[in-house]
Order: structure tokens, then sequence, then C-alpha cells
């Protein structure tokens, strides 16, 4: 018969008084498959019979080793298991950081464009004198904070900062050409080699003036110091230790009057401008590096033998980009 509530109180009770908890925590879990059996197959013989061997099942199964190795090879798939949902989840996440930094990026260039969304001709000006704005000292490699943003160390004006390659997104096609360069990364690409290669860089916007419709033309001058990285990228051909005599004398020569000198390039810079884009569609720069290179070497034969293996042109475009 089953046990009575009330004997069922006094029972615990007096277990709880006099045997310590691990004992009264296993004679409790007898008790209870007691009692459940014994309500249970009351009314159902074979259902105790099934009942009373699943338990005695129970009990052999703690010592059994092919049931403790069915166990175990049960918590190696689930731990195996649990490592795939794990590492699919941090794939799935690295995905979306990769899919959101790109929508960021590009929603980044969409704001540049909307806020650069003037009438035209007002654009065309503003745009080409922050182009030489940001570029006065050429090339500005970003800086990372401690928060992990990225900022140009020149300011573009009192309320916002634009990398570079920013600007030129948001102001140039993407198919835009300057000369041999075509494309944004190209044009920047051979800003970052001309302040790597020289000192010190100073572009000066002298005069912006209207050529014609939509066409604006920048004079401009380019101050740089000739370092020995200079000749060292630029003009390798008068460090050559391959030349003999004669020959390597002269080049060391000229590469000694070359050698820490400042010098002033003159320039000019065209602009054209597409009213149904907004933006720059075509650049054409030019330059004239030979004359303060002439006053440097003194003769046109030395300027000649100084670019002819020179890896610049004389309108400023590192070979290559």
């Amino acid at each position: 018969m089953p046990m009575g509530t009330e004997a069922s109180d006094d029972l615990l009770s007096c277990i709880f008084d006099v045997l310590p908890p691990q004992e009264v925590r296993e004679n409790m879990a007898n008790l209870v498959d007691q009692n459940f059996l014994s309500t249970l197959t009351e009314a159902n013989p074979q259902r105790k019979k099934q009942c009373k061997k699943s338990t005695e099942n129970k009990g052999r199964g703690l010592n059994d080793p092919i049931l403790l190795k069915k166990r175990k090879d049960q918590c190696r798939e689930n731990q195996a298991r649990y490592r795939n949902r794990r590492r699919q989840f941090l794939e799935n996440l690295e995905d979306n950081v990769k899919r959101l930094k790109e929508d960021v990026s590009k929603l980044r260039i969409l704001k540049q464009r909307i806020l650069y969304e003037v009438p035209a001709t007002e654009n065309a000006w503003c745009v080409v004198a922050q182009y030489f704005e940001l570029f006065r000292h050429g090339y500005v490699a970003p800086y990372k904070l401690s928060s992990g943003f990225l900022f140009p160390r020149t300011r573009l004006s009192s309320t916002q900062y634009l990398t570079q390659l920013e600007f030129l997104q948001a102001t140039m096609a993407q198919d835009m050409t300057d000369g041999a360069l075509c494309g944004v990364d190209a044009l920047l690409e051979n800003w970052r080699l001309l302040s790597s290669y020289h000192e010190s860089i100073y572009v000066e916007l002298k005069c912006l003036k209207q050529d014609r419709d939509n066409s604006l033309v920048a004079t401009v001058t380019t101050s740089l110091t000739i370092t020995e990285n200079t000749l060292q990228n630029l003009y390798p051909h008068l460090l050559s230790s391959d030349a003999a005599g004669d020959e390597y004398e002269e080049l060391s020569s000229l590469a000694a009057k070359l050698l820490n000198q400042r010098i002033v390039v003159p320039g000019s810079v065209r602009f054209d401008w597409d009213d149904a884009y907004g933006c720059i569609m075509r650049m054409e720069s030019k330059a004239d590096i030979l004359t303060p290179t002439l006053r440097l070497v003194g003769t046109l034969d030395n300027v000649a033998r100084v670019f002819s293996g020179a890896l610049i042109t004389s309108e400023l475009r590192i070979r290559g980009t």
C-alpha cells in the first residue's frame, strides 16, 4: 500500500534527524523509487515487472563497462557537436563583421557625396581648393586612436575630419584619370610614393581660375627636399656601382650636387568637372622639375643624365604607379 502523506512527513523528519545528509539522499531516492513503483504498478502487475527490471538494470549500469563506454562516446559526440556549433557561430560572426565594415565604408562615401551636394559651380571651386588644402603636405597617413578609429593628421574643416582617400572617393569619379594614372587609388599611391621618397613636401596653391565651362586650372608650386632616400629610390643609377672609372665619378658628382638640396617645382593642374555626376572626371597635372634641377647640376647634359635612368617623370609622377 502507498504510504500516506502524514506518515511520509513523520518518516522524513525522523530520517533527517538521525541520518547524515549523504545517507538521507540515498534513502530518500530509494523511498521515492518504492513509492513510485507501488503507485504506478498497483493495478498493473506487468508494468510492475518492467519497472522492477528497469530499476535493477539502472543499478547494474553504473558498473557495466559497455554502458559506460556508450555514455563516454555519447559525451564525446555531444562535445564535438558543441564545438562545431561554436565554431560555426564564430565564423558567422566574422562574416557579419566583415559585411558591416564594408557597409560602413560605403555609407561613409555616400555621406561625403551628400555633404558636397551644392551648386555645381560653387562645388567645383570648393573641391579643388580643399584638394590642395588636404594635400598641402603631400600624402598624410592616418593614425589610429585607442578607440580604433582612423583620422587624418590634416584638418579639413572646423567640424569634420576626412582621410585623403575618403575625400578623393567622395569628389572624384572611380575611373578618373591624371595622365597615365587611372583611378583614385593610383592617384593616392603616387602621392604616397612622392611623399615617401622626398622630405618636407609642401604644395602651395598660387592661383585658381576657370579655363572654360566646367574646367578649372590651378597654378601651384611643390617644394621638396632631395635626400639619400630620394637618390636610392628615384635616381638609383647615380649611385650604381656598375659604372666604372670616369662614368662612376661623374654620376657620383651629380648625386652629390642633388643631395640635401631643396627645390621648388612650378606646375599646374587642370580639373574637369562633371555636372551630371557632381564630381571630377579628369585631371591633367604638369610640372617642371627640369629647371630647378638645371640650377643644381649646371648643364642640360647633366640634367639629361640625371633623368635618363630616373624613376620619376618631369610631371612628378613615379614610374610604375
